[in-house]
């Protein structure tokens, strides 16, 4: 099993992502945090494998968040509606990058190579 957590400041997508997790067998649902802020006291206080987060966010974005947790040993994989971010997702070793929308086949394809590298 592999822990996750879903970072989206988006509710519906927030929801999509859960149900999308929910679904697939070898993922375990950690939280699901409206912010990054609210992310980093949870890996603080968990485990986790894997991280799926959108990158425009307020306060602090997903590639700022991925910049600060850069030493965590935890994959991430972006869900973002932007592709011009995908370049600089490289220069913080994400792992995977999802445009938006996202479908099933996208999410299970990119957290199937992740559990297979982790």
């Amino acid at each position: 099993m592999l822990r996750c957590i879903i970072i989206d400041d988006e509710p519906l997508a927030l929801n999509l992502l859960e149900n999308y997790v929910k679904s697939t067998p070898f993922l375990e649902l950690v939280a699901k945090c409206n912010s990054a802020i609210l992310a980093i006291e949870i890996l603080e206080k968990e485990t986790v494998d894997l991280i799926f987060t959108d990158i425009q966010m307020p306060n602090l974005s997903g590639m700022e968040f991925s910049k600060i947790i850069l030493n965590k040993n935890v994959k991430i994989i972006f869900t973002t509606a932007f592709e011009e971010f995908a370049l600089e997702s490289y220069k913080v070793n994400a792992f995977d990058y999802l445009v938006k929308p996202i479908s099933y086949s996208e999410f299970f394809s990119a957290a199937n190579k992740a559990k297979d590298q982790i």
